[in-house]
């Protein structure tokens, strides 16, 4: 106020000096010098006591001093804060065309309505005041540079932009206003309202340069630091620390009326330092803020998240029972009790897959989907998904996966598309394996489901994007396998082909390469091109696919198209020969890959049958009743050996 005082004081002044004397003989004059030095003096109520009177006078509406009273009276109101009073005085004067003072009457409206919340009215005299400033100084050719209510007319109205949530034009103001104005204290208040202007719409970068200049500022350096904190915050890649840093810098600078305060900074720092990887830093803000105070609900409701974080599972269980039984009705509460689930969880995966852990957790989080609606329960559904994916319970995950609108998947929500998918395939036989007609339609409608899930989580796979890949092309192809329909076919394995392809120019260094590769291969027959895919499959002959683990399948898929459906079964003995020599010792010795061996022996036996070398196949089909006699390729070497042994 003794700011705004002050100017009131020296521009009445001022203009007591341009009007004095030109109206001697009117019986007003003589009150209105009185009262510019009344106001002067800033001796408002006595200012506006005299005109009261002379107003009251029934010549006051002929009287040339008619406008110079009003202006008096209303700057002598506003500085009262007598804000109606003030309206009624200084509204007299439209349409403020008096070169003395009707800029100055519309800047006083425009700060009586902003004080007022009538932003229409307000922006509209604000807006007035430097155009029609200028107007009147050239009308009067009047020297020097405008009085500070000119800009300050700026200021207050980026003020009112940043009201109404209209940042971007706040922030023109504001930079207006840097341009014209040198008053020191003006300068830095407007710095930082330009800089909080640059975060609201995430010029993150030019906030931090323009808030840097106020950071230590006196008054200032809280709100700047503040801010400062939510730039760093809210940019992609910074790093929390540094938030973290400028809250503690904030909480330690001096408290100011409009500022934040310091429960307010300390819950932000302790969220900073959790994003920042710091839990029980976290965990150290978080207490005292707990044990009473205004922020003492969320705080308790942060600190057992923080627990968590930091592995600190029975002090989080500690604190979310406490919030419990503290704020039964709180709307944290939701937050707690999922908190509280993922503690559980982690727990769980911390002693190494505990089931009855992961029972409890989903018991857990089986209660925040209960307890209502909103972001919690979303979350809750999700984390309760995996918690059951974990824990092998694949059809309860997906239920609760088809539960989540894929509208709400969001931020970490986003894994569910994924994980969506996954359950599917955890859950659905293999394509092949589709008993009837029946079957291959609902496989089928459960596949197509995978594959779109899979899609929608392509763009926010970040590092697993090349695993998850694979498993789409994967999806793809048992799509084409049941689609009865040729053209359908071929356009769900041209789709696969396509992302084994993108795979392998995307990734060329991922061991999955050359499995891209044999999958392509497997999607051109698919397609009805075996010749295609018997050229694709050559290339595990020679390296650098020769010494790939899955070298030997693509070799055995090559031999298996030679012998059907190109009916070439001398080359097919050629390849698996080939194979046989040089894969099947190390196979033999790794568990993962062994029983690819009597797959590889019955094909090679039956293109020696196919090629009228029956007796050479002989061997080869006991050798798997030998050595694989309870395995699944047992039952057709027994069958074939009778047909090729004499």
């Amino acid at each position: 106020m003794k700011s705004v005082q002050m100017i009131i004081g020296l521009h009445a002044m001022a203009l007591a000096g341009l009007v004095l004397g030109a109206f001697q003989g009117d019986p007003l004059g003589s009150a209105c010098d009185q009262a510019a030095s009344h106001l002067s003096a800033s001796k408002f109520k006595e200012a506006l006591t005299l005109l009261e009177s002379a107003l009251k006078d029934p010549a006051f509406a002929k009287s040339p001093n008619r406008d110079r009273a009003c202006y008096y009276a209303g700057c002598a109101a506003f500085a009262l804060e007598q804000d109606l009073q003030a309206g009624r005085a200084l509204s007299r004067l439209a349409p403020f065309e008096n070169p003395a003072f009707g800029a100055h009457a519309r800047y006083l409206l425009g700060r009586l309505h902003h004080r007022a919340g009538e932003a229409t009215e307000a922006s509209a005299h604000y807006d007035a005041v430097p155009p029609l400033y200028e107007k009147h100084a050239a009308a009067t050719k009047r020297p020097g540079p405008p009085p500070d209510f000119v800009t300050e007319a700026v200021f207050h109205s980026g003020v009112l932009c940043y009201e109404q949530k209209n940042f971007a034009d706040a922030l023109a103001k504001f930079t207006l206003f840097l341009q014209k104005d040198k008053r020191i204290d003006w300068i830095a208040e407007a710095r930082l309202r330009s800089g909080m202007c640059q975060v609201r719409v995430g010029q993150n970068a030019e906030a931090l340069k323009t808030l840097q200049l106020v950071q230590d500022h006196a008054k200032l350096a809280r709100a700047a630091r503040w801010w400062m904190a939510k730039a760093v915050l809210a940019t992609a890649g910074s790093k929390p620390a540094d938030g973290a840093e400028h809250l503690k810098k904030a909480a330690a600078a001096p408290e100011v009326e409009n500022g934040p305060a310091t429960g307010q900074i300390q819950l932000a720092l302790g969220d900073a330092l959790e994003r920042a990887g710091d839990s029980a830093g976290a965990v150290g803000v978080y207490k005292p803020l707990a044990a009473s105070g205004p922020q003492a609900e969320e705080a308790l409701a942060r600190l057992s998240g923080a627990h968590s974080a930091a592995k600190q599972y029975r002090e989080a269980e500690e604190a979310s029972v406490r919030f419990e039984k503290q704020y039964p009705s709180s709307p944290f509460l939701g937050g707690v009790l999922l908190s509280r689930a993922d503690a559980a969880f982690a727990e769980a995966q911390a002693k190494g897959q505990d089931a009855a852990l992961f029972a409890e957790a989903v018991k857990r989080y089986e209660r925040v989907v209960g307890s209502g609606t909103g972001a919690a329960v979303n979350s809750a559904r999700y984390r309760m998904a995996l918690a059951q994916y974990r824990g092998g319970k694949f059809p309860q995950a997906l239920a609760n996966l088809r539960a989540i609108l894929e509208a709400d998947r969001t931020g970490e929500l986003a894994g569910a598309f994924a994980l969506h998918a996954e359950c599917i395939l955890r859950t659905v036989p293999p394509a092949e394996d589709a008993a009837d007609a029946l079957s291959a339609a609902q496989l089928l409608k459960d596949l197509q489901e995978a594959a779109a899930q899979f899609q929608k989580a392509l763009p926010n796979a970040g590092d697993k994007l090349p695993e998850m890949t694979m498993k789409l092309g994967a999806t793809l192809k048992q799509i084409a396998t049941l689609l009865s329909d040729p053209a359908e076919r071929v356009q769900a394995a041209t789709q696969a082909r396509e992302l084994y392809e993108a795979f392998r120019a995307q990734h060329a260094a991922h061991p999955l390469k050359p499995v891209a590769e044999y999958e392509r291969a497997n999607c051109y027959v698919l397609a009805g091109d075996p010749a295609s895919a018997i050229q694709k499959l050559e290339r595990f002959r020679a390296e650098p696919y020769l010494s790939a683990p899955v070298a030997p399948l693509a070799l055995l898929r090559q031999g298996q198209l030679y012998l059907h459906p190109l009916n070439q079964p001398a080359q097919a003995v050629v390849i698996l020969a080939e194979c046989r020599t040089k894969y099947e010792a190390a196979l033999l010795k790794d568990p993962a890959r062994a029983s690819w061996v009597p797959l590889i022996r019955y094909y090679h036996a039956a293109s020696l049958k196919a090629a009228n070398q029956a007796a050479q196949a002989v061997p080869i089909l006991e050798s798997i009743l030998k050595d694989h006699g309870t395995g699944e390729w047992a039952e057709p070497a027994r069958a074939l050996l009778k047909e090729v042994k004499p």
